[in-house]
């Protein structure tokens, strides 16, 4: 989670011109500033109260959404463009990766884009009637997110040809000052972190109770369960994911940890879905207040296109997926400890 709220400011940080302060081979950059500062602001804001969270969150949300809407709108009914740019054509280069191969490596951004969706099951111990609105929450969340990935990117490729999207770290600034202007890009600018803000307080606000949930299922440090008195919310979780966001914001590789994350994001979610067939033959009769809608072939078919994506960036991104992989081994150690000191708690009682 802290990755995330890192990789949410890649594109916040874009809006300042960076003056760059040098020690030793380290480049503080008036980014690495905005950044941390957002963070701690955040973190703070959330240590006050769920309410004050929340609050912050939905204003957040709402701009997000009138900034984006507002580009999406203006650029198709008066942006410079054509809709010439959607047709395209493939040619075959020597050494390029296959297609399908290339459209496993993009999905690493649009699994990014979607990735919220699992975020309102980390605070559904503090939501109301949850049999109702966790389903209702992630359902609509999916299809308004659908909705305006599609509207955006329809934008862009109104506005720029393929080949020129292809060149692009900033498609939305181009997009901008190719059917507007660059003053257009500067206000798009500031909407981007507009959207980034409002997407890193969901981020923070739900990352810190994954590790409050650990600690109370001793599965993590016990500290990391402490909730205030006084606020009611998982301090110590929210400093250290904020402390330890900030460290990521400064290492700046921002590429990597895009990368990694998505690939032990989406292999925890292929092997969640996958336990969900072993639960059926072991627990056949449980109760089970969530149906899984499909059932078996959805999850199968999750599961299969989950896998295939996981192996593709094995063999298209190696460097990325073994850092994932190791970060995520480092902690099996930890777990075996505590799981081996709950089984000793037990036989004592």
């Amino acid at each position: 989670a802290s990755d995330r709220v890192v990789l949410t400011l890649q594109g916040f940080t874009f809006t300042f011109r960076n003056a760059a302060h040098t020690f030793g081979n380290f480049t503080l950059t008036r980014g690495h500033l905005v950044a941390i500062t957002v963070i701690a602001i955040q973190t703070l804001v959330n240590i006050f109260g769920v309410r004050k969270g929340a609050v912050l969150q939905n204003v957040a949300t709402w701009a997000k959404f009138a900034a984006i809407g507002g580009f999406v709108i203006l650029g198709l009914a008066i942006g410079k463009g054509s809709w010439g740019h959607y047709s395209v054509s493939l040619p075959a280069t020597p050494g390029a990766p296959t297609l399908m191969a290339g459209i496993g490596v993009a999905l690493i951004a649009v699994f990014w884009a979607y990735d919220g969706w699992v975020y309102i099951t980390w605070v559904s111990g503090e939501v109301k009637d949850p049999q109702r609105n966790l389903p209702r929450a992630m359902i609509l969340g999916m299809i308004l997110v659908g909705i305006i990935y599609l509207s955006i990117n329809a934008v862009y490729l109104y506005a720029l040809p393929m080949a020129q999207i292809a060149d692009q770290t900033t498609v939305a600034q181009a997009a901008a000052v190719s059917m507007f202007s660059a003053n257009a890009a500067r206000w798009l600018a500031i909407m981007i972190a507009i959207s980034c803000f409002g997407a890193m307080a969901s981020a923070i606000m739900t990352g810190a109770r994954v590790y409050y949930a650990m600690a109370e299922d001793r599965v993590f440090f016990r500290s990391f369960a402490r909730v205030s008195p006084r606020w009611h919310t998982p301090v110590v979780s929210l400093i250290l994911q904020g402390v330890w966001s900030a460290a990521l914001a400064l290492s700046g590789r921002y590429d990597q940890l895009f990368t990694y994350v998505m690939f032990m994001m989406v292999l925890s979610y292929v092997l969640t879905v996958a336990a969900l067939f072993v639960l059926r033959r072991k627990m056949p009769d449980a109760p089970r207040p969530y149906r899984c809608a499909g059932y078996p072939w959805l999850p199968l078919l999750y599961v299969i296109v989950g896998t295939i994506f996981t192996v593709n960036l094995v063999i298209e991104r190696p460097k990325e997926a073994g850092w994932g992989t190791l970060i995520v081994l480092a902690g099996a150690p930890l777990y075996f400890y505590w799981k081996r000191q709950q089984t000793r708690e037990g036989q004592k009682t």
